[in-house]
């Protein structure tokens, strides 16, 4: 999975636009506290949760795909969770 897929199944999913920030697709803006940010950093793949008064540890990843599939999971089980 890319960026680009990574966007269609978050949207088909229903999950927030200011839930996720997709760096490299989508435009820069404004995200919420707790917002998943997906962004390449040299050689790796980060996955961060945004908190903006303290530093959260981002998870690394060597592909886009394992980046994109952890993201995934991360924000459609926050959805579910929220539904119940």
């Amino acid at each position: 999975m890319d960026l680009q897929q990574l966007k269609h199944r978050l949207l088909a999913a229903g999950v927030p636009e200011d839930g996720y920030l997709l760096v490299g697709l989508d435009a820069p803006r404004a995200v919420r506290e707790g917002a998943c940010i997906v962004r390449p950093n040299q050689r790796t793949w980060e996955v961060l949760v945004w908190r903006p008064v303290r530093v959260e540890p981002s998870l690394t990843f060597l592909s886009e795909d394992e980046a994109c599939e952890q993201a995934l999971g991360m924000l459609t089980s926050a959805i579910t969770t929220s539904e119940r």
